[in-house]
């Protein structure tokens, strides 16, 4: 950010020539339902002694976090984030025609294609989330039937039968299930 302007907007020890940067976060997924949108800025705190410095010489970021929430809100910007990049279910074409209805953004073919290239991108996440969520529900569900089945004292190749787990897998089950046998 700053470090990239060094020899491109000042040079040397110059660092008069430094301009102030900011960066925008866009978060898929607000710490809460709703929508949020922070800023952070650099503060003086003097800490020792009295001196004022001008907000010139230490004011050089400003971070923006914005989070994007289920619902609609009044904020313009952020119902047009949403229909970008949170409304999943809507092809590129529903995303196009909002855009172009709602926002009288007349998009051009490089961006009609860079908004399909994501709304594909956005899927394979989702998809990529689904299939997680699917391993690891299945992963648990195999590993608790194997717990259930070792206290009812089965054998392991009927666990591993039933669970599709591997006889090292059910081998470490029993030793969490009974640590001084083992």
């Amino acid at each position: 950010m700053i470090s990239s302007q060094k020899e491109r907007d000042f040079t040397g020890q110059d660092y008069n020539g430094i301009h102030k940067v900011y960066t925008i976060w866009l978060c898929m997924e607000s710490p809460t339902e709703e929508s949020i949108i922070n800023r952070y800025a650099i503060r003086e705190e003097q800490l020792l002694g009295k001196y004022t410095e001008k907000p010139a010489g230490y004011d050089l970021m400003t971070i923006i976090m914005v989070y994007l929430g289920k619902n609609k809100t009044a904020n313009r910007l952020i119902n047009l984030l949403q229909v970008i990049f949170s409304e999943t279910e809507k092809s590129a074409q529903e995303k196009e025609d909002i855009l172009r209805d709602n926002y009288d953004m007349a998009l051009t073919n490089k961006i009609g294609e860079e908004l399909t290239s994501m709304c594909n991108l956005s899927l394979g996440i989702a998809e990529k989330a689904y299939h997680e969520a699917y391993h690891d529900a299945y992963h648990n569900a195999s590993h608790e039937i194997a717990r259930r089945m070792i206290q009812k004292g089965k054998e392991n190749d009927e666990i591993a039968d039933t669970t599709m787990l591997s006889i090292k897998e059910i081998e470490a089950l029993r030793k969490e299930e009974n640590p001084q046998l083992h």
